[in-house]
């Protein structure tokens, strides 16, 4: 791999690690400033089975799940986030796509997957899309 890929990845993993700091901390403020004005959510809720579009619906459908989060864990951290095979797999130059697993998530015995599009936007990785999703099966 040559220089110029390797600080993509290393600037790839630091929003990466970034946004699962602050979503363990239930950071609403710094949590929504990781992803673009655009982004797509896919969530891994019952009450939420649709793709959420934009910022605006994105806040109304998971800011009350970060203020269920802290009135209900003794924090911070609230959560914990920790990703599991973490794969980059670039998708251009200024796109990366992000996937990993997390395991025992909240007291879960199920996996959970996340897959995660990161794309370079005035000069930071911000999140376009996100898609987390829960193995139907135990792990």
């Amino acid at each position: 791999m040559n220089a110029k890929a390797e600080r993509k990845y290393e600037a790839v993993e630091s929003a990466l690690a970034e946004f699962v700091r602050v979503f363990n901390d239930l950071d609403w403020e710094a949590f929504a400033a990781c992803f673009a004005d655009d982004a797509t959510v896919i969530a891994p809720f019952p009450d939420q089975p649709r793709i959420v579009v934009g910022k605006a619906a994105f806040e109304q459908a998971w800011r009350p799940v970060f203020e269920r989060g802290r009135a209900r864990y003794p924090g911070p951290p609230y959560l914990n986030i920790a990703p599991k095979d973490t794969q980059l797999q670039p998708l251009g130059e200024n796109a990366c796509l992000v996937s990993f697993h997390l395991e025992s998530l909240m007291g879960s015995p199920r996996l959970h997957r996340r897959s995660i599009v990161f794309e370079r936007r005035d000069g930071r990785w911000q999140i376009v899309h996100l898609h987390a999703s829960v193995a139907s099966e135990a792990m």
